[in-house]
């Protein structure tokens, strides 16, 4: 991918992520049967770094939603008009905010709740994508966000 995209995605993804530390929406209340990745994260022994990692996950998830969302605005030429396009984006912001600390190694049963999600969400498909399908992304990133927020509530 060029080097030009990758730092436009990041760049996008990190505005995201400062606007959602800095304004952050209100989120609905979830009912308490609603989808959790409390499992994944409960296989951590040091209850209060998993709570940490969880909410710190609930805002990642919340900024590349926002992030994405914002992004689509940018009416004629956003800058992610690919399934590829938000992977990159977000691994870039992950790496980037993280430094470098990876959620799915700390927690292996997270990646695959995660993937499993997404791929029933948005579907396995790298390609060029409408509206309709940027909608998808972002709402399924907002209830990743709410399911870690939910982790982390559950302690």
């Amino acid at each position: 991918m060029n080097p030009r995209v990758i730092i436009s995605l990041l760049a996008v993804g990190l505005i995201g992520f400062a606007i959602y530390r800095a304004n952050p929406k209100p989120q609905p209340d979830v009912p308490d049967n609603a989808f959790t990745l409390a499992p994944a994260f409960r296989t951590n022994d040091n209850r209060a770094e998993a709570v940490k990692h969880a909410f710190t996950f609930a805002v990642l998830c919340r900024s590349l939603a926002s992030g994405i969302e914002y992004d689509g605005t940018r009416k004629p030429s956003p800058r992610i008009n690919t399934g590829v396009q938000i992977d990159d984006l977000r691994r870039a912001v992950r790496e980037y905010s993280l430094n470098g600390v990876s959620f799915a190694i700390k927690y292996p049963g997270l990646a695959s709740m995660v993937g499993e999600y997404l791929d029933a969400k948005v579907g396995k498909g790298g390609g060029t994508f409408d509206e309709s399908k940027r909608n998808a992304w972002v709402a399924a990133f907002r209830a990743l966000g709410a399911a870690s927020e939910l982790a982390a509530k559950a302690g």
